[in-house]
């Protein structure tokens, strides 16, 4: 005789509830957390350069970003692109590249949270806290 599983929890509010131990046996991602797989290789990590700038262009056409952060935004759209060149070349320098996406990540995690909200930035800001954790990796010291 098949014994019987353990019920699904309730949902409230979309949240689940769990009353007692909880296993799991792979990932979990919770929140707005995102797991983004590290770039396999120097052209990966360059697409991920790009899209993250062509997210920086967006930003910056937004009417409700104050001066003082376009002004930011601006600066790290072209750090990026400044970004995207040297790990063209035959042989970057991985802490400029880290140092980039470091300044880039502080400045798109001070945006205010309603523009954060409104363009879904939580997962460009994941992705470029993967990048800075891997350019050293995939660029060497």
């Amino acid at each position: 005789m098949a014994k019987k599983g353990t019920p699904l929890p309730e949902s409230q509010n979309g949240k689940n509830i769990f009353n007692g131990p909880v296993r799991i046996g792979r990932d979990f991602i919770g929140g707005d957390q995102y797991n983004f797989p590290a770039p396999a290789n120097k052209d990966e990590f360059i697409t991920q350069l790009q899209q993250i700038q062509s997210v920086l262009a967006e930003i910056q056409k937004r009417s409700d970003l104050a001066p003082v952060k376009a002004a930011e935004v601006k600066e790290a759209h072209d750090d990026i692109e400044k970004a995207i060149v040297q790990a063209q070349q035959p042989l970057p320098v991985a802490k400029k590249i880290k140092s980039t996406l470091d300044y880039t990540k502080d400045v798109m995690e001070s945006l205010d949270s309603g523009i954060k909200t409104a363009m879904g930035l939580g997962a460009t800001i994941a992705l470029l806290g993967t990048l800075a954790a891997n350019a050293l990796h995939i660029f060497g010291m």
